[in-house]
């Protein structure tokens, strides 16, 4: 199956965890790729005027991953932007996989895999479902790898 990868990060985190899900999808003999998304020019968190160097088409895909960090509780503008300039969707099939600094997913990674799936659906993507990853809990490592369980079960079944 070939699996596109398209991800925003910001800090480094959120690309560790894809360039680790690419590895364990190629370990199990599946073609990953990942496409990362590049703002034009300097991008700033919050910055709602966000644009893309380019929009990365997902279609050519079997499954998709868009992959994202937290910012203010939300999808980060350019994310969003990434969403609003993508055409039809119709027979993409997609998970989500956010991380983010805070806790809990109360405080942002629950509302930010909802505008994933909503996003995804306007569009006519099948949503399959989503994982977060917190970075400042304890155990870190094994929730990573918790997640790319859950990523890898939606992802090849």
């Amino acid at each position: 199956m070939q699996i596109g990868i398209v991800v925003f990060s910001h800090t480094g985190n959120t690309r560790s965890v894809v360039d680790a899900l690419a590895t364990r999808l190629e370990e199990e003999g599946h073609e990953a790729s990942v496409l990362a998304l590049r703002p034009r020019g300097a991008y700033r968190p919050g910055d709602s005027s966000a644009e893309l160097d380019e929009v990365i088409d997902p279609r050519p895909f079997d499954r998709v991953v868009f992959a994202t960090p937290v910012h203010a509780f939300s999808l980060p503008a350019i994310s969003a932007a990434y969403f609003a300039q993508l055409d039809d969707l119709e027979g993409v099939e997609m998970v989500g996989l956010v991380t983010q600094a805070l806790p809990f997913a109360s405080l942002g990674a629950t509302r930010t895999l909802g505008q994933i799936a909503q996003r995804a659906r306007e569009r006519g993507a099948r949503y399959l479902g989503g994982a977060s990853i917190s970075w400042s809990k304890r155990r870190r490592a094994d929730r990573i790898e918790a997640a790319l369980d859950r990523l890898v079960g939606l992802l090849t079944r």
